[in-house]
């Protein structure tokens, strides 16, 4: 049996009151599924998680969400109560700790037994909103020792990390080793999908920086024939010689080279040069030039008088043009 809120005279007569809390108890973790089952156990150790869980729905009620897990966890050390999965899941989904709680609301799915999920009717629907709100980042990396920190956390190696449960939202992700130069991208993670970041860091004894900047902007560059990304890049390369190419819409597309030194950085700046305009060309003009010539001569031919054709007409010169109306 769920636990009934208890209202004062007041509220029963209050309308408004008696709706807001409903709607505080529904939310409530101890309204779901904090209910004791009728066989509790009764030793000592029992006895103070229950109390402690007590303490957690009653901070919870008062929104001190901190507290509330505080007591929750210090509950699940002595009795690892499966209600309690779902009471962490909501004060940490409270908290705005939405990888955590999805990972507790789905344990109190898996593990809880279906009487007292019974209690909770909108599970499912709770653990989608919530998965709603967490993306999954997924990291390969080299070497393997190389240290992985997502916005300004870190997670651990790439030997230990290799699926991280996100909040969702715009985060930067960078691999790091001391004697390597670090890799950093930006990622946009969108809530309920997943994404691949791969990174091979390069050492610093045996590669350098090469940094292209391209007027105009946004032109597309190419390192080694191999598309790199739009101006301005930077990215490093191992030391030599390497081959760089720019297109652009509207423009002469335009090839350099670079030389990278060993823990170095080499700054390029290239300009590229706009395509020439249809009037620009020489065969433009000299085809003009030939349709104009040939436009003179016909337009003499056509204007000029000749000898009228014999014929039973009386001889003379008839001044007409050669175009006739029929």
């Amino acid at each position: 049996m769920l636990p009934k809120p208890r209202r004062s005279p007041r509220l029963a007569s209050d309308p408004r009151l008696v709706a807001w809390v409903l709607a505080l108890t529904a939310l409530s973790p101890s309204f779901a599924a904090g209910a004791a089952p009728k066989s509790a156990p009764t030793t000592p150790t029992a006895k103070t998680a229950a109390q402690l869980k007590a303490e957690g729905d009653k901070a919870f009620d008062a929104f001190l969400y901190e507290d509330a897990l505080r007591a929750y966890e210090a509950a699940w050390e002595l009795s690892p109560d499966p209600a309690l999965l779902y009471n962490r899941g909501r004060a940490l989904q409270a908290l705005g700790r939405h990888p955590e709680a999805l990972t507790m609301l789905e344990r109190f799915a898996a593990e809880a037994p279906p009487d007292l999920k019974a209690k909770v009717p909108g599970l499912s629907k709770l653990i989608a909103d919530v998965r709603a709100r967490v993306a999954t980042l997924h990291v390969a990396c080299e070497p393997k020792d190389a240290q992985v920190v997502v916005g300004d956390r870190v997670y651990g190696t790439c030997a230990t990390v290799s699926e991280l449960r996100l909040v969702a939202g715009a985060t930067t992700v960078k691999v790091e080793r001391e004697g390597h130069f670090p890799f950093r991208r930006d990622v946009k993670l969108e809530g309920g999908s997943a994404v691949t970041v791969e990174a091979r860091l390069l050492a610093r004894a045996t590669s350098g920086v090469l940094a292209v900047v391209v007027d105009p902007a946004a032109a597309r560059v190419s390192v080694d024939g191999k598309f790199v990304g739009n101006a301005p890049v930077e990215l490093v390369l191992s030391a030599g010689t390497h081959d760089i190419s720019t297109q652009s819409p509207g423009y002469e597309p335009l090839a350099s080279k670079a030389v990278v030194k060993a823990d170095g950085r080499i700054d390029v700046r290239l300009t590229m040069k706009q395509t020439p305009g249809l009037t620009s060309r020489w065969w433009f003009w000299t085809s003009i030039g030939a349709v104009v010539t040939t436009g003179v001569v016909l337009t003499i031919a056509l204007t000029t008088e000749r000898d009228a054709p014999s014929g039973d007409f009386s001889p003379g010169r008839v001044g007409a043009p050669l175009w006739r109306f029929e």
